[in-house]
């Protein structure tokens, strides 16, 4: 039976082992899930025993980027953020995805749209609050897709650290700002990428710059006869960034510049901090009142946060992390199993897996 996790830090109450249980039952397939809820010193010295125990695992939140430095295989996707969240073993290779980008992708795709037209965020400002992996992963693909981005975080010196990154990936010092990044994939994309279409990772062999000259592994990509299983269906994207960072603030009383999507990717208002935001009512209502256009919390528990609350009592339009969570843990069992849910059992799946989080 193959064996799978999650490792996180105060991570108790979350969801992916029940929904990881549920996927491996519809692709019929005999697997475990475990959660591995440890401290940086314990991760530090147990990781090479937890690749070996496990064929694969999943990546949270605080673990993102240690994790990344910490593998010499890499798709494009963890590459261009500097995060992986998940992991795959075959051929005695360890490889990192970022697959949390398909779903924000998705996210984006699926709950800002309005009566069928697409949501484009080309011009849009977002105020992104947070600097950690998931503000990071988020603001990547938020430059990809044309928006100028507001960061608000307490700690500056990791927000311009992030910045740093990321022009750094975009001037092509660590690969080229257009790549093929498989974790974007749409389902109905008919094009495919094998997982073997990873990089190697700067920051391996003793390269801790993390900015040195990084090169395609392709051509010394492990023969495996079950490689199609991780084929992963991809379009191609560019990567370079059409947006650009305006602001960086560690108070929100600072932020003059109206903005018209917040996405908060704090542990404010989840499971572990209920009740708290980041946001008060009346800078909420003050930033309605001049254009804000939807509000996103990353987090899934609860079905509302505190920040929801408020956006709800505004009528601003606004979801949690629930698509997010499923459509990257989808990709997940992708990269690990080769299956995919079809399309026409996709919204069931959907629905189903939304009841058992939320008891409706």
């Amino acid at each position: 039976m193959k064996k799978y996790a999650l490792i996180g830090e105060n991570i108790s109450y979350s969801f992916s082992p029940k929904l990881h249980e549920f996927l491996f039952q519809h692709f019929n397939r005999r697997a475990s899930y475990d959660l591995l809820d440890i401290e940086a010193d314990v991760l530090e010295k147990e990781f090479l025993n937890i690749v070996k125990e496990y064929d694969g695992f999943n990546v949270t939140t605080p673990y993102k980027n240690t994790v990344f430095s910490k593998l010499q295989l890499l798709s494009d996707g963890a590459k261009c953020t500097g995060s992986v969240n998940t992991v795959v073993k075959f051929d005695g290779r360890v490889v990192g995805y970022n697959t949390d980008l398909f779903g924000i992708n998705q996210t984006f795709k699926r709950n800002f749209s309005l009566g069928g037209a697409a949501y484009s965020l080309s011009g849009k400002t977002v105020l992104v609050i947070g600097a950690g992996d998931t503000a990071r992963t988020l603001i990547h693909y938020l430059l990809t897709q044309g928006s100028n981005v507001i960061v608000l975080a307490r700690n500056l010196q990791k927000i311009k650290e992030m910045r740093d990154y990321l022009q750094q990936i975009n001037s092509g010092n660590t690969q080229s700002s257009a790549v093929k990044n498989t974790e974007f994939a749409d389902e109905e994309s008919n094009d495919t990428a094998l997982s073997s279409d990873y990089t190697q990772n700067g920051n391996a062999q003793g390269d801790n710059t993390r900015g040195g000259n990084t090169q395609s592994d392709a051509g010394s990509a492990p023969k495996n006869p079950t490689a199609k299983k991780l084929a992963i269906k991809a379009k191609n994207y560019t990567q370079a960034h059409k947006g650009e960072i305006v602001g960086m603030y560690v108070s929100e009383k600072d932020i003059s510049k109206p903005y018209n999507i917040v996405i908060n990717t704090t542990p404010l208002g989840n499971a572990n901090n209920i009740n708290q935001s980041p946001l008060n009512l009346s800078i909420l209502k003050s930033a309605g009142a001049t254009g804000l256009e939807f509000v996103l919390d990353t987090a899934y528990t609860p079905e509302k946060t505190q920040l929801l609350k408020n956006a709800d009592s505004l009528n601003i339009r606004n979801t949690n992390g629930f698509t997010m969570l499923l459509f990257q843990a989808l990709k997940s069992q992708e990269v690990w199993l080769g299956r995919t849910v079809k399309p026409s059992r996709l919204e069931q799946v959907y629905n189903e897996i939304r009841g058992i989080l939320y008891n409706n």
